[in-house]
């Protein structure tokens, strides 16, 4: 239950002068609101992303003291040396703090600084490194996993979470449907997978359509065959080294960035690709099957 001071209606920013920076928090009472947290977000954005966001939330207060002022806040997180850690308490913080709570405003929660989005100059994985990697998978659900990140671009979760139900085997269309669909960036509302993908989906049993693809207890269940198949190759090849491999990919066969965005879900940013470019399922996969994009070398 959420305390009464913390009621948007009643609670004051700061002390009389109205100077967040004087009020004093209670970290005792912030840590009561973990569970109303969690829930508030499993409405807004998708599973993982809400256990993510309350995690960031919880681990960042056990850096503050029992009591302690937003001025302590934006101290604790220049502490913080790792950037994406860093990055990840901040915007869970003004989540927490700005939506949730309510006890501070926009303009406020803008000095809970977020990084600034980096280029990121990691190699991508060449073709024959990707190719190599999955046959060196031993494990049959782990290669349809593989194979099924790089043709499509799903992200790892929506893929540890896909069900039966949302993928059509014959034309390779996947619809999750509890993937980011409140996210300001992310909205994945269709991809498609190849025909390599579809054929190793068939080697699993398939149940109902509520039932999960890969129906395992822990989300990172595939990291002991992508751990076993590195040691045998010298390949080091993750979920998100798929997703950029699939952009660059489709990027080198010709298709236009707004349908790699589309089929990565990505929120289209300007007006003519969100209301003037058709994104209909027809025209979707004829531009997927004219790329012809295939993971395994012949």
């Amino acid at each position: 239950m959420r305390h009464a001071g913390f009621e948007p209606a009643t609670f004051s920013l700061g002390s009389v002068d109205g100077s967040i920076d004087k009020k004093i928090f209670v970290r005792k009472e912030l840590q009561e609101e973990q569970s109303g947290f969690l829930q508030f977000l499993k409405g807004e954005v998708g599973e993982w992303t809400s256990t993510n966001y309350a995690n960031h939330v919880k681990n960042f207060l056990k850096r503050l003291p029992e009591q302690f002022t937003f001025q302590d806040i934006k101290e604790a997180l220049r502490s913080i040396t790792n950037q994406n850690t860093r990055s990840n308490a901040a915007k869970s913080l003004r989540r927490f703090l700005r939506d949730y709570l309510k006890i501070i405003d926009r303009e406020t929660a803008r000095e809970i600084r977020i990084e600034q989005a980096t280029i990121n100059f990691e190699p991508i994985p060449n073709d024959a490194d990707i190719a190599a990697f999955h046959y060196a998978l031993k494990e049959g659900p782990a290669q349809a996993f593989y194979i099924l990140l790089a043709s499509s671009g799903l992200r790892r979760s929506e893929a540890v979470s896909l069900t039966w139900g949302e993928v059509d085997s014959t034309k390779g269309l996947i619809r999750p449907k509890n993937a980011h669909t409140n996210d300001q960036t992310k909205r994945i509302y269709y991809t498609i997978c190849n025909s390599e993908a579809l054929e190793e989906l068939r080697k699993i049993e398939a149940k109902s359509p509520n039932d999960r693809v890969f129906a395992y207890k822990h989300r990172e269940w595939y990291r002991r065959a992508f751990d076993a198949a590195e040691k045998a190759t010298g390949i080091r090849v993750n979920p998100q080294d798929l997703r950029r491999w699939h952009a660059d990919k489709l990027e080198r066969l010709g298709m236009p960035e707004k349908y790699i965005e589309f089929l990565q879900g990505k929120v289209p940013r300007t007006t003519l690709r969100r209301h003037y470019s058709d994104y209909s399922v027809e025209k979707v996969l004829t531009v997927y099957q004219r790329a012809g994009l295939k993971v395994l070398l012949e």
